[in-house]
Formats: structure tokens, C-alpha cells, sequence
């Protein structure tokens, strides 16, 4: 049965030769075809490059050799050859390679979805002899440039608000009024994963959706404000009518009497009531210390009405507090929203009026072509049937990526032929691509079960031992130390939003469990003194 071995390899755990060997093994089985048929890919040029010579080094290499390296003896124990039979294997497959090295298919993961977009050109709308701009910011700018220009026009008047609003709040923020790069800087986030996605699936929000969330924010807001706006003047009339200063009170800046001003100052407050609010709702010694000159009469004031105001307060931030201040930053965003569509159908526009297409919107078209196709179909109009999957550097794979391969890994494993992943999940923290660590750690054994095979590489091949032992040392501690933080960062998510409509989003236990599992292959053994190096 196929399998999808998954290598999970640290720093100088011998990656590089694996990836040699599970490449020849395969190359070599039918030295003049074989290696048409193999699509390894990683995620940067410069590894593109450094794979396909090292591969090509070590065929050499092993044409040459006097004596059978390492290397070729685990060939040979593979494929049951002997050392001659690797030799000859080898010359063969190198001498096919060299006469065809355009179908030697090692590539960075968008030079190859470029070729799959390429091919399904006139599908998607673009001629055949279309660009390709990898310049995001170059393209953003044009962008912004087009929708400058366009300020101007009748049609662009609720464009025109959005930008004046958006510059408005610019000058209370108290940044500088460069609206060009205040655009810049919000147009950057359409490169992101979940707007991309949004722009592919059709639901950006629009203008007109964008206006009735407004309207039902502010109502929201308003009738919020006033409540609370009502409790403070209440509570301050009664303290200034009894003949007290709130300066002279007890409890400073987390005073009840302190909030209700700061309430009356700034009907937008987002600040929660202070805990001593809930303290003084019931016992009024949390008013005043035990020596206050206005102790009675704080506590005739407390029975009268205080503590009534005072508990309120408290249910009113404890039904609603959270909604509000979810509302006060969700309409910050709406300007950001609607300026957004527009920068983004500019840039489509420019696309189109070009025939350029943007390298980081490729993916999107991947998945729109893969919505309308099968897979099979889809990856034999490159020119040639694809057998085995090497993939490089997994822990850097976005969703969407993995979305658009997962189909071809879905096709070559089916049809009875091994595939190869490589990667480091612990990496995937840095979120470098905007990379998922839930693919390399746990969707690729929960989607492909049947075919999974882990293994792991656990000797370090580079470092000297004082190094392995350090590091084994600090990781060792790592698991536990996160989940415990972790566990109390969700302990209070759980409280604050369990009983209201965000609840969903509170990540569970398992993915606690998940984020610290990621440590728990980082251990490295030291290599036995007498092997040579497994580095190719």
C-alpha cells in the first residue's frame, strides 16, 4: 500500500540526506524516466536551486566514486543492487536528466501553481501571454495611485467618505496626515489568508452592508452610553448633593467615584467598571477606609441609593460591557473595511487592464480552478503525470496551499504511489507565509490515515554534544511551561466569553495539548562517534 512518509526533522538531523535518499531510491528504480515523474517543491529559490545540484552532485558522485559511500550502500540495500548496478543506475539517470532538464521537476511551490495557472490561462480569463507581478507593494501602490485619481468622480463619493474618514482618524490618532501611506499600510492586509479567501468566496463585505452595520453599531452604542451615562450622573449628583468632592474619597484612580467621572468626561469610555464597583455594591466599607470623617454619612448615602446604582453599574457591564466594547472596536474597522473593497477592485483592475496577474493571488485561482475540475484532469494539462510528491520545508505551508495540494496528494497516494513530506512544525510559530501549524501537526495524519508513516529523525548530525545536551535541557522544560501559561490564558478566555455569542471562539484543550506536542519531538540524540556524517 502507498505511503505518505512524513519525516519530522530539527536542526542537523541529517534532513538533506534523507531527502537524497528517498529521491534516488525512487529516480533510480527506472534511471531513463523515472525522475519525470517526481515533483519535489520548497519555498524559496535558493533551495530550489541547492536541491536540484545536490542531486545532481551526488549522481555524479556516485558515477565516479572508487569505493561505495554510505550513500550508495543504503541505495543499494533499498532498491537490492549492487554497488556496480548503482553505478551504472546512476549514470543513466544523470544522463537522462541532463538531456531533459526541463522535465527534472524541482520548484519552488509558486513556480509550480504559476505553471498549473498558466495552463488554465484562457479559463481564467487571462491571455496566454499575461505577466506575472511578484512585486506586492509595487502593485498595491498602483493601486492606491488608480484610487486616488478616481476621488474625483461622481461615483466615488461614498469612496471619497470612507477616505475622509479614514484621514479624520489619522489626525485624532495624532499621526501624521500621509493618507497615501495610511492606505498603503491598510491595503497590506488584503495579502493576508482570510481576505484573500474573502475576495475569492465572494463575501467582502460591500458598502451598502457596510452602512447598516454601522447604523446598528451606533444604536447599539448609544443606548449603552446612555444607561450608563444615566448611572454615573446619578451617582455623582447624590455625592455632590450630600456636599462631596470626589478628590478627597477613597480609592484614587480605582474608585467608583473616580469611573463615574471619567463616565460624564467621556461618553465613549471603553474602560470596565473598577473592581472595587462590585465590592462597593455590596458593603460599603469599600467606600471609604475605616477612618474616613465620612463614614455615616457615605454609608445614610450608600442605603439611599448608592448600592443600588453602584449594582446597576455591575449587571449593566456584566450583560452587555463585553458587547459594547467589542461594537467600539468593530466600527473602528468599518472605515478600514470599506476602504479595503475599493483598494482591492483596483488592484483587480489593474489586473485586468494589464494582464498582469499578482504571485500572491495565485493560490486563489488554484482554488477556483480545483472547485470546477477533478485533480487528475487539472495537473495532466502541465504536460506530464505526476507520480511522487516531495515536499521540503512543510511547516511553512498556508491553508490555502495545502487546499490546492492536498488534491494531488490525494490523486498519487490513491493510484498506489509514495509521497514525502519534510518538515519542522516548531518552526511554524514564526508564521512565516502566513503558514498553518495544524497541517504538519495534525491534519495530515487526521486526512490521510490510511497513509500516514511518521519518522521522526532524531539524531543531531551537526552539533557537538555539549550542544545536543543543552537544547534537550531547555526543551525538556518547554511543554510544560507552555501549557501551564497557556492553560491560564484560556482559563480566563473561558470565564469573560463562555456565556456569550464569542464562545466559539475560545480555542479548546487539545489545542493547548497540540502547541506543546510540537516540543515534545524536539529531544536529539548525539550521532554514534563511528558514522559518518549523514549530510550529502
Amino acid at each position: 500500500m502507498a505511503q505518505l512518509n512524513v519525516y519530522t526533522a530539527s536542526a542537523g538531523a541529517g534532513k538533506t540526506y534523507t531527502l537524497a535518499l528517498e529521491y534516488l531510491t525512487l529516480a533510480l528504480k527506472y534511471p531513463e524516466d523515472k525522475f519525470r515523474h517526481i515533483l519535489a517543491m520548497t519555498f524559496t529559490n535558493k533551495a530550489t536551486n541547492e536541491m536540484k545540484s545536490r542531486i545532481v552532485e551526488v549522481l555524479y558522485q556516485l558515477t565516479t566514486e572508487r569505493e561505495p559511500s554510505p550513500l550508495a550502500l543504503a541505495l543499494g540495500e533499498r532498491l537490492d543492487l549492487s554497488p556496480e548496478q548503482i553505478t551504472d543506475r546512476a549514470q543513466r539517470t544523470l544522463r537522462s536528466i541532463l538531456g531533459d532538464y526541463s522535465s527534472f521537476r524541482v520548484s519552488t511551490i509558486d513556480s509550480f501553481f504559476q505553471e498549473v495557472v498558466r495552463s488554465f490561462a484562457f479559463e481564467l480569463n487571462f491571455a496566454g501571454n499575461y505577466k506575472v507581478e511578484m512585486d506586492q507593494e509595487l502593485w498595491l501602490h498602483k493601486a492606491i495611485v488608480l484610487l486616488l485619481h478616481s476621488l474625483a468622480e461622481e461615483q466615488m463619493s461614498d469612496t471619497r467618505e470612507w477616505v475622509y474618514q479614514l484621514a479624520q482618524e489619522e489626525i485624532n490618532a495624532g499621526r501624521s496626515i500621509q493618507i497615501d501611506q495610511a492606505l498603503s499600510n491598510l491595503g497590506k492586509q488584503l495579502f493576508a489568508e482570510a481576505p484573500l479567501a474573502a475576495v475569492r468566496d465572494g463575501y467582502f463585505p460591500q458598502k451598502k452592508e457596510i452602512a447598516l452595520d454601522r447604523q446598528a453599531i451606533d444604536a447599539y452604542t448609544e443606548d449603552f452610553e446612555a444607561e450608563r451615562y444615566k448611572l454615573a450622573e446619578a451617582f455623582l449628583k447624590k455625592l455632590h448633593g450630600a456636599g462631596l468632592q470626589t478628590s478627597g474619597l477613597y480609592g484614587g484612580a480605582r474608585s467608583p467615584f473616580f469611573y463615574y467621572e471619567k463616565v460624564l468626561k467621556d461618553r465613549h469610555l471603553g474602560d470596565q467598571p473598577p473592581q472595587r464597583c462590585k465590592q462597593a455594591a455590596e458593603d460599603p466599607l469599600a467606600l471609604f477606609p475605616q477612618k474616613s470623617p465620612h463614614k455615616d454619612l457615605l454609608t445614610g448615602l450608600w442605603e439611599q441609593g448608592l448600592r443600588d446604582i453602584l449594582s446597576d453599574t455591575i449587571s449593566l457591564e456584566e450583560g452587555r460591557g463585553i458587547y459594547y466594547r467589542t461594537a467600539l472596536c468593530t466600527r473602528k474597522t468599518l472605515n478600514v473595511l470599506g476602504t479595503l473593497g475599493d483598494i482591492n477592485a483596483m488592484m483587480m483592475q489593474q489586473g485586468r487592464e494589464s494582464n498582469t496577474l499578482l504571485l500572491a493571488s495565485t493560490q486563489q485561482f488554484i482554488q477556483r480552478i480545483i472547485d470546477n475540475a477533478d485533480a487528475p484532469f487539472i495537473y495532466e494539462r502541465l504536460g506530464s503525470v505526476l507520480h511522487h510528491l516531495m515536499l521540503d520545508e512543510f511547516q511553512d505551508t498556508a491553508r490555502i496551499q495545502y487546499e490546492n495540494i492536498r488534491p494531488l496528494l490525494e490523486n498519487t497516494l490513491s493510484s498506489g504511489n509514495d509521497n514525502l513530506i519534510v518538515g519542522d512544525v516548531k518552526q511554524s510559530i514564526y508564521k512565516f507565509r502566513h503558514c498553518d501549524r495544524h497541517i504538519l501537526g495534525s491534519t495530515l495524519h487526521k486526512e490521510f490515515a490510511d497513509y500516514y508513516s511518521h519518522h521522526p529523525l532524531r539524531y543531531n548530525w551537526r552539533s557537538t554534544p555539549e550542544v545536543v545536551l543543552f537544547n534537550n535541557a531547555i526543551f525538556k522544560q518547554l511543554p510544560s511551561l507552555i501549557e501551564t501559561n497557556l492553560g491560564k490564558e484560556l482559563s480566563e478566555a473561558t470565564g469573560q466569553l463562555e456565556n456569550t455569542s464569542f464562545a466559539h471562539l475560545i480555542p479548546n484543550e487539545e489545542s493547548i495539548h497540540e502547541i506543546s506536542n510540537s516540543y515534545t519531538e524536539a529531544k536529539q540524540l548525539i550521532a554514534p562517534p563511528n558514522e559518518e556524517k549523514k549530510e550529502v
